[in-house]
């Protein structure tokens, strides 16, 4: 893509660069706010100061991403991003920030059961804007597919799973159970009032507390493990 931008985004302790085809609603929010995309969000979780691996499961520019990064006590970040477009402005953001070394960026989409899908953007806008963070994926052809288990496998100390999936994000929790049990990470996850009371369901008999709802531009929840509560 050569009509990538760099927008800049003011952080509790610096700037950093958000990569994006100028006109898109991440883009202009950035660009309007002169801060991250959902910093409610971001700034919540860096409150909870765990250190380990953040996982960023629907990662798209990077913006989540990189606050991780930058601005919470993470060791490595692993961005998650299935659609090629999208994918390609999350690695001009990770370069511009100089973050190679610790964000490991995975061109691939998280499922409960297919190796291989297909990522489709829709025709929505957001404010008036074109909007890929709606971009969802079917099953069909072009991205590969594994669980969030075996994508974690072989990486200890996860400290936070973030997950904005666009309707599957209920089976990308279940799909990373084991890993989850092991590792007892925060996790924030757009869910709807339903997809909210089966998370529950998951992950109550592991000890976790359901938090803060309204942080995010779409109903986002955290689930906080015991004793962290």
């Amino acid at each position: 893509m050569s009509n990538i931008e760099l927008f800049t985004a003011e952080g509790p302790t610096q700037v950093a660069y958000i990569a994006s085809e100028p006109g898109q609603h991440l883009a202009c929010v950035i660009k309007e706010k002169g801060t991250y995309y959902e910093r409610k969000l971001l700034d919540v979780i860096r409150v909870y100061n765990r250190p380990g691996v953040y996982v960023d499961v629907g990662a798209n520019i990077g913006n989540h991403s990189v606050y991780f990064a930058l601005e919470c006590p993470s060791t490595e970040v692993i961005a998650i991003e299935p659609f090629p477009q999208t994918f390609q402005e999350l690695e001009a953001t990770i370069a511009a920030n100089g973050l190679e070394s610790k964000v490991h960026v995975l061109q691939m989409a998280v499922h409960p059961t297919l190796e291989e899908v297909a990522a489709v953007e829709p025709d929505q806008v957001a404010g008036g804007h074109p909007n890929r963070g709606m971009v969802f994926v079917r099953p069909g052809a072009g991205v590969p597919a594994d669980t969030l288990d075996n994508i974690l496998q072989g990486y200890s100390d996860i400290a936070v799973i973030k997950v904005d999936v666009e309707g599957l994000g209920v089976e990308v929790i279940e799909s990373g159970l084991r890993c989850i049990k092991q590792n007892l990470p925060l996790i924030s996850c757009e869910a709807d009032g339903q997809d909210a009371q089966r998370l529950d369901d998951l992950l109550a008999p592991l000890g976790y507390g359901r938090k803060q709802k309204n942080l995010a531009a779409t109903p986002t929840y955290l689930w906080i493990p015991s004793p962290n509560q």
